[in-house]
């Protein structure tokens, strides 16, 4: 398994996406139609924020001096290596990624990763070529690279870049779904019914959005958690940044109005329960930030679906991120 998860990276650092709308504020991507969970991290909108731009900074110094520790005496620093290696800083050059996948206890037998870049993939192309079981085909005007990292699991990818000169690179585990994003992507209809739009909006732009189309009840468990999921059709959420603070939206839909009655009582009762915990511990720090943070909670029913909405002050998060770093 080590092997797969280094040619993923490998494709993954290459930069892609999906079949994205035309217009970034259209936020839309399209997907297999089997697909069950849509997972999409908009690094730009990130590094843009406050409290973005400074875990970015924080990952980067990170980054830098584990690397360089590991370069030996008298040795560049190791980041800097890896920038030469890759041709491009991943800090500054990957855009954005999308995650989908239709099967929760083979994730690699139908994963499609997609990471936008700017206009370099730099040296990626190349690198791809020392992985375990390389071969590649034309496409039209593409080449399709695939490797088999393990015996039963093979990957797929390709560089699309568009008019603007932005690249993009798919990756999946089938190449019949490297063949038709590369299709979309030109503008190609797909001929058939096997994929689907999916809507990320929010209230502002989602720095990163999620969403579940089916539960993985199997694999829950038999917890107390499992009566929760049993009720649960689908979930969303969006965590975006609103006036310079962080906005986080957590959508649950139930089959009936009753259930999801009953799963914003159970939000209130667990705020409650918090509120309770903290008044009996009053000197307890860590249990104090954590009611503060979730009094402010709003839980709203509207139908079969329960909205739970959280901002949090970007100055609070800054303060608990530097701590942190103090404490190591």
């Amino acid at each position: 398994m080590k092997r797969w998860i280094f040619v993923l990276a490998a494709f993954v650092l290459a930069a892609a996406r999906f079949e994205a709308a035309s217009r970034a504020d259209e936020l839309a991507v399209k997907v297999p139609e089997n697909t069950k969970f849509v997972l999409q991290l908009d690094l730009q909108a990130f590094r843009a924020t406050a409290l973005g731009g400074k875990l970015v900074d924080i990952a980067r110094n990170k980054a830098t001096h584990e690397l360089a520790a590991g370069g030996g005496q008298g040795k560049e620093a190791g980041l800097d290596k890896i920038h030469e290696m890759l041709g491009f800083d991943p800090f500054k050059e990957i855009q954005a990624i999308v995650v989908s996948g239709s099967d929760y206890e083979r994730p690699e037998k139908s994963v499609v990763v997609s990471i936008r870049m700017g206009k370099s993939t730099g040296n990626l192309e190349g690198l791809i070529l020392g992985v375990p079981g390389y071969e590649s085909e034309a496409y039209g005007k593409y080449t399709i690279h695939s490797a088999a990292p393990e015996k039963d699991v093979h990957v797929f990818g390709s560089i699309h870049t568009d008019a603007k000169g932005d690249k993009t690179v798919l990756l999946a585990s089938q190449r019949e779904s490297i063949t038709r994003l590369l299709d979309q992507l030109d503008g190609k209809p797909a001929g058939d019914a096997s994929f689907k739009t999916i809507r990320l909006a929010s209230d502002g732009k989602p720095i990163l959005a999620l969403e579940v189309l089916e539960i993985p009840t199997k694999m829950v468990g038999d917890g107390p958690q499992s009566g929760v999921v049993k009720v649960l059709r689908t979930v969303s959420l969006r965590v975006a940044e609103s006036k310079g603070d962080l906005n986080i939206v957590l959508s649950l839909a139930a089959a009936t109005e009753q259930q999801a009655e009953q799963l914003r009582q159970m939000a209130q009762g667990l705020i409650a329960m918090l509120d309770f915990a903290q008044s009996q511990n009053p000197d307890d720090a860590d249990l104090k930030k954590v009611q503060q943070i979730v009094h402010d909670i709003k839980a709203v029913r509207d139908g079969s679906s329960l909205k739970l909405n959280l901002t949090v002050p970007s100055e609070e998060l800054k303060k608990l991120i530097d701590q942190q770093i103090g404490d190591h």
